[in-house]
């Protein structure tokens, strides 16, 4: 599965392309995932150029972007400053696997709320993306690697994001060392 990951280098062709016509880069702070916010799921899109989410908790491992990355949503330019990997689950055909979707970009703006999953980054390796009435597949040698469901007018990954987090919590009851531990996850 390490053919679904992300670009390995971040190239700005498109960007410099177009870089005349540029509006002022917004870069505004993270203000946390809110209650519309679905960070589970993972949009199938066929105008990314690379894997996006906006969720700092999603990410196992981040990186720099050197240099950061332009980034064009709608006519609003934003940048990606890292990348990193993110665990999924990934169900094809009945089958689960346990896959980190690496080089995904790190872009906190992202007015969208959602991950984005690029067709171009699977077209750029061969990949063949075909969107049915009802469903998408991704197949590389006739073999099909990822597949999603439609709802409404859009495509969505057929995934759940893996939690690698744990929240632990101690009993205070006066005495220096906690009798136990309480785990959530």
């Amino acid at each position: 599965m390490q053919a679904l990951n992300g670009k390995a280098v971040f190239g700005k062709e498109y960007a410099h392309s177009i870089q005349q016509n540029k509006h002022v880069i917004q870069n505004k702070a993270e203000e946390g995932v809110g209650p519309e916010d679905e960070p589970e799921k993972w949009l199938v899109d066929t105008g990314a150029s690379n894997y996006y989410s906006p969720f700092y908790h999603l990410f196992v491992h981040l990186e720099k972007c050197n240099p950061p990355v332009d980034i064009l949503t709608g006519n609003v330019w934003i940048q990606a400053f890292y990348y990193g990997n993110i665990p999924l689950i990934i169900r094809v055909n009945g089958e689960i696997y346990h896959i980190h979707l690496k080089n995904v970009l790190y872009v906190p703006t992202l007015q969208t709320r959602v991950n984005l999953f690029s067709v171009v980054v699977l077209a750029d390796r061969d990949y063949y993306t075909c969107f049915g009435l009802y469903d998408v597949k991704f197949t590389l040698d006739r073999s099909t690697l990822a597949q999603g469901v439609k709802i409404g007018t859009s495509w969505w990954l057929d995934c759940d994001v893996r939690s690698h987090s744990i929240c632990m919590a101690a009993l205070d009851d006066g005495d220096s060392c906690p009798e136990s531990l309480e785990v959530w996850h």
